[in-house]
């Protein structure tokens, strides 16, 4: 009875290790398959944990290769992505009525949580234990990220090529060019209006400087991206542009900034 339970769990792993790839099994389930082969007794807890973890493996090796399928099939790599609100997105296909496929992006809900947890799975899942939760918790070198924004303005004074839509572009390329980063404008057509300029040293380090009214608030920000290395010259623009907008934008006739205006002068 051992020896034929033996036999089958060892033709079980050696099976798995087989169909895994390039995948290699998971370092606790070898050290149990080698405690039972070291065991001079049938353990039938170890032998039905073994017989667990292998199903598990099998499973997660599966969703991968699935994923591959898809990748060498023309699909987009499966990947997750966040808003700086907290929104989840991930990438999806949508079946058209004359059969064709087209790519649509999901929000929030179970669908987002489900895919998180498969793409962290199939990305870290050979990891070991504290390595998968570190990758989680930081999954890249974290860069600089600041906002200024400027309450309470007159939004519609803000449009491509406005006099302060053009006036904050000459502040952004002055600025940037002093410190010896280059700009580029560019534009989106979903959001035109937007003042987006990408940046880039002589290091080939990239950043970004934007400019954009609030979709929901009477509010308007301008939002640095970069490295934390270029911190203090991003930080030095956007108060350049705060400035800028102080000056310009503010809505005098807003009850809320009547109120902003008496906290600030006591």
């Amino acid at each position: 009875m051992l020896k034929i339970a033996i036999l089958a769990a060892g033709k079980r792993v050696r099976e798995m290790q087989k169909s895994s790839g390039k995948k290699i099994l998971p370092a606790s389930l070898l050290k149990k398959w080698k405690d039972i082969q070291n065991n001079n007794t049938l353990d039938v807890l170890r032998l039905e944990e073994l017989e667990s973890e292998l199903n598990q493996f099998g499973q997660i090796n599966e969703a991968g290769e699935r994923i591959a399928d898809s990748n060498e099939n023309g699909l987009s790599s499966f990947a997750i992505g966040s808003e700086e609100t907290g929104h989840s997105i991930t990438e999806g296909s949508l079946t058209c009525e004359d059969g064709r496929q087209i790519l649509v992006f999901f929000g929030n809900g179970l669908k987002s949580a489900i895919n998180m947890f498969v793409a962290t799975q199939v990305l870290l899942g050979e990891k070991p234990t504290q390595t998968y939760f570190t990758g989680l918790a930081r999954p890249f070198p974290p860069g600089y990220k600041q906002t200024f924004y400027t309450y309470y303005v007159k939004k519609k004074l803000f449009y491509k090529n406005s006099q302060i839509w053009n006036r904050l572009k000459r502040s952004i390329y002055q600025e940037t060019r002093q410190k010896g980063i280059n700009p580029r404008l560019t534009t989106f057509g979903e959001e035109p209006d937007m003042l987006y300029i990408a940046l880039t040293s002589k290091e080939s380090e990239r950043a970004t400087v934007f400019v954009r009214n609030s979709g929901t608030e009477n509010k308007i920000g301008i939002h640095l991206r970069g490295s934390v290395k270029n911190a203090a010259k991003l930080k030095s623009v956007g108060q350049k542009c705060a400035k800028v907008l102080l000056s310009s934008m503010k809505d005098f006739e807003n009850h809320l900034y009547k109120l902003e205006e008496d906290i600030c002068n006591q």
